[in-house]
């Protein structure tokens, strides 16, 4: 319901604490054109595969 106006547009949707990163591959699949970041303070998040546009950084975010 929030996401649908986003479905046919060029967004970027930003997550906090990627983990496994199966929750950006699932808004890949709904939102076909946007482009996913996430961010989390795990090195090996950035090792990882998820996919075209989605891009991983890796960071401490409670750290100036």
């Amino acid at each position: 319901m929030y996401l649908s106006r986003y479905v046919n547009k060029n967004a970027s949707i930003l997550g906090i604490g990627v983990q496994n990163g199966e929750h950006l591959q699932i808004l890949k699949k709904y939102l076909k054109n946007a482009k996913i970041y996430g961010i989390d303070i795990d090195q090996n998040v950035c090792k990882m595969d998820l996919g075209k546009n989605i891009k991983t950084f890796c960071f401490d975010a409670t750290k100036e």
